[in-house]
């Protein structure tokens, strides 16, 4: 199972747009969420934007923008999370035994 690098970014570039409940949230507040610079933040926008993942528009307030997660961005972001999901299945779980996966779901819940 090969994640190719434009799943990776935009897997965590968007997981906070997708759990938001409009999927739309302050690009400032998305920034700050994941660490980064205000300028990788614009500079990885500006590249999702292009490929249609993500729409920025003004706020209202000052130069302050509000990043939106687009159809594409949803389609695409999906595909990432399936990939993700099989790739955690392949390289972890199908290598437990069964007492094993017991024991990691007990940890991983807390019972």
């Amino acid at each position: 199972m090969v994640v190719t690098a434009s799943a990776v970014v935009v897997s965590s570039l968007e997981s906070p747009l997708w759990s938001h409940p409009e999927q739309e949230m302050p690009q400032l507040e998305l920034t700050d969420g994941l660490s980064w610079s205000a300028s990788r933040a614009s500079h990885m926008l500006h590249r999702l934007e292009l490929r249609g993942f993500v729409h920025r528009v003004h706020s209202g307030y000052g130069r302050a923008r509000v990043v939106q997660l687009t159809p594409g961005g949803s389609a695409h972001l999906m595909k990432a999370f399936d990939a993700h999901g099989r790739a955690f299945r392949t390289m972890l779980l199908d290598r437990l035994t069964e007492r094993q996966r017991t024991t990691l779901l007990k940890v991983m819940t807390g019972t």
